[in-house]
């Protein structure tokens, strides 16, 4: 009685032994199959990624896909296009060159007697007083013909307040040339649109500007170019200055 109680127990902790080796077996077959996995998906993740990488790093290296043969511009088009875009040579237009200063003579003969000043006042002996200059006077008995400077153009003929009879020249090179304290008596031929030569006379000197009335008898000589008072002495040669008749 007592060996048949003793074997069921010894079978009943075979039993529940076998039961134990079994639950722990189930275990670590479950932590081994769930470990598995979690290696296989990041494996499969690295693989994603490389697989990524590589086809990124295809496409950059891959050259460029050319157009397609229809739509390759033809030499033909793309002449006709440049020449769309270039001037014909007829249609280019020259720069153009401004005409050259022509060649002065003095227009009457006589010494320098007061010089161009445009910077410094200089006196005046009629107004008594310092003032700029925008001419040269040359001296000159009155009644002495007076001659165009250069080839040009009769610009103006008029009476000034102070500088008296006066006459204007346009030449080449955007010059201009002035005459006054004129005589009033002009050559018929000198007219406002006539051309003159250099040499031509265009009247005499005279007594009509008040304001240098006081002066010895002279032409006060202007010489603008391109608007811009001018030295008249720095293109044309006109005789001593005469400084004994200065203020």
């Amino acid at each position: 009685m007592n060996n048949s109680k003793a074997a069921k127990r010894q079978f009943r902790v075979m039993i529940v032994t076998a039961a134990l080796i079994l639950c722990i077996g189930a275990v670590i077959v479950s932590v081994s199959v769930s470990q598995n996995r979690r290696g296989r998906g990041a494996e499969d993740t690295t693989a994603e990624s490389l697989t990524q990488d590589s086809a990124a790093h295809t496409e950059s290296s891959a050259p460029a896909e050319q157009p397609a043969h229809g739509t390759e511009k033809a030499p033909e088009e793309e002449s006709a296009k440049a020449d769309e875009t270039t001037p014909a040579a007829e249609d280019v237009k020259p720069t153009a060159v401004p005409d050259p200063l022509p060649a002065f003579i003095a227009p009457v003969s006589g010494m320098l007697m007061k010089e161009h000043s445009v910077d410094v006042p200089v006196f005046s002996v009629t107004m008594e007083d310092y003032r700029t200059h925008t001419g040269v006077d040359i001296a000159a008995s009155a009644g002495t013909a007076v001659r165009a400077a250069a080839d040009g153009t009769v610009a103006e003929i008029w009476e000034d307040p102070m500088m008296g009879h006066c006459i204007s020249i346009t030449h080449s090179g955007g010059a201009q040339s002035v005459y006054k304290n004129l005589s009033p008596e002009t050559p018929e031929e000198i007219t406002v649109g006539c051309d003159v030569k250099a040499g031509t006379v265009i009247g005499s000197v005279g007594e009509s500007a008040l304001a240098e009335i006081a002066e010895e008898s002279h032409l006060h000589y202007e010489l603008h170019i391109n608007g811009a008072a001018a030295d008249p002495a720095d293109f044309m040669l006109i005789g001593t200055t005469d400084t004994s008749y200065e203020g």
